[in-house]
């Protein structure tokens, strides 16, 4: 009985690593250009450097490259 469950743990590591799961990213290459919009002002005599902004991407991205 040992052997037949040993047999079969080893069937199903052996049929999982042969079929590897596919790996997504959601990160964009670099360099990649994105048109933003942005939804609060930024103005040069307020603006200073790490200030927070929100904006949004209106249009659809492809990640495949």
């Amino acid at each position: 009985m040992k052997g037949f469950v040993f047999i079969g743990v080893a069937v199903f590591l052996l049929l999982t690593a042969a079929f590897p799961a596919q790996s997504h990213s959601n990160q964009l290459l670099l360099g990649t250009q994105l048109h933003l919009v942005l939804l609060n002002g930024l103005t040069t005599p307020a603006a200073r450097d790490a200030d927070p902004f929100a904006a949004v991407v209106p249009e659809a991205v492809d990640l495949s490259g």
